[in-house]
């Protein structure tokens, strides 16, 4: 799938970030990923309706995604944050994208300031090509 390659290579080039995914904003069809886990029909309808949490029409306060359970930090019009133990999760809206992001602090490397700049400008640029 191109898109695989696609969130493989932007993940080489972001080292923040420990997964990636991009997901088609309406359905939540999986359009590639770094991580099997990300794949699945339950994470797909999980990015749905944290899309519609974003977007106010939904109020989800946690989730469970990749094996653990998320709390929703912060929102705003076009992404949410999320953060179960040392892992934060990134999920940001384009205008027919989902892109979502994992990073994981380790003790030698506080990982989800770069990673959250990772995401905001992949998200720009997404956007500037009407993604």
């Amino acid at each position: 799938m191109a898109w695989d390659g696609t969130c493989a290579q932007l993940l080489q080039d972001r080292p923040s970030l420990s997964c990636l995914a991009f997901y088609e904003k309406g359905t939540g069809t999986v359009y590639g990923a770094t991580n099997e886990e990300m794949k699945t029909p339950e994470v797909s309808k999980t990015m749905l309706s944290l899309c519609d949490t974003i977007k106010g029409s939904q109020a989800m306060t946690s989730f469970s995604f990749l094996g653990s359970k998320f709390i929703v930090l912060r929102k705003d019009e076009d992404c949410l944050l999320a953060k179960s133990g040392k892992k934060v999760c990134y999920v940001y809206l384009c205008e027919k994208l989902i892109l979502v992001g994992v990073s994981e602090d380790t003790e030698a490397k506080m990982n989800a300031g770069a990673a959250n700049q990772a995401m905001d400008s992949l998200c720009k640029y997404y956007k500037s090509i009407n993604y």
